[in-house]
């Protein structure tokens, strides 16, 4: 997430021949905000469940940046490995789900 090598659509649509615009890059499952990493780790409702379970309320309950950028710079292993396991399975999710990502 801290480098940007994952397939939102943030990333995946600016590249190539078909690039759309940014504000254009709106999530798949929700339609309300751009499919950035801030909406996908704080805000998306598709993973409400595993943000519940794997990140601590206090980054997402009033959503911001600033917490956002806390969560990833934290030092705490626990969080991280956390904040890791919430990734790997929103992402296994958020790919299963998408007819985009279907072969």
């Amino acid at each position: 997430m801290r480098v940007s090598s994952h397939n939102l659509s943030i990333e995946t649509l600016r590249r190539g021949r078909n690039r759309i615009p940014r504000n254009e890059r709106i999530c798949y499952f929700c339609g309300t905000d751009i499919e950035d990493e801030f909406h996908f780790i704080i805000v998306c409702k598709k993973y409400t469940d595993l943000r519940e379970r794997y990140i601590p309320k206090k980054y997402y309950g009033k959503p911001s940046m600033y917490k956002l950028i806390e969560l990833l710079k934290s030092n705490n292993r626990k969080i991280l490995l956390d904040l890791g396991n919430f990734i790997t399975l929103a992402l296994k999710r958020r790919n299963f789900d998408n007819p985009v990502f279907q072969i």
